[in-house]
């Protein structure tokens, strides 16, 4: 996804937080793709300032877990007016169903990437899915709280 994203927004910037199961794979990917100055990688971020400064300094938020079950990220960056892009798989397809301040598309890289691309890359649409996100976080789970 981000090698199809680069060719089109070669200064395209990945930040990840967080850690998993899963971290070691993907910074070995990322060097063997040779994205090193495209992926960043922060580690944990505090929750209550850290990850929010992270949420507000990007463009947008994306998501493609195949396995993440409550994803309730999905919820918190909208919170903060965060656009979101995510694929349409488990707890992803329930709690965006709206496509309320997201875009949700089918578990397809090439979709992904254009739909993520097409965010970063349309202020306008950027613009009004920055503007929905806030509102709807809260309709669609009132106890989030960041």
């Amino acid at each position: 996804m981000l090698v199809r994203m680069r060719a089109r927004i070669p200064k395209v910037l990945l930040v990840i937080a967080g850690e998993g199961p899963s971290i070691g794979h993907v910074k070995r990917l990322t060097r063997a793709l040779g994205l090193e100055a495209n992926v960043l990688f922060v580690g944990y971020l505090d929750r209550r300032k850290a990850l929010l400064d992270c949420y507000r300094a990007a463009d947008a938020f994306v998501f493609a877990s195949g396995t993440e079950t409550q994803g309730l990220v999905l919820l918190k960056a909208p919170a903060v007016g965060l656009p979101v892009v995510s694929t349409a798989v488990m707890g992803s397809h329930d709690n965006l169903a709206p496509q309320r301040g997201a875009l949700v598309v089918p578990d397809d890289k090439a979709a992904f990437a254009d739909a993520t691309v097409r965010v970063l890359q349309d202020r306008a649409l950027r613009t009004r899915l920055s503007n929905e996100a806030p509102a709807y976080a809260p309709e669609a789970q009132p106890e989030v709280a960041l």
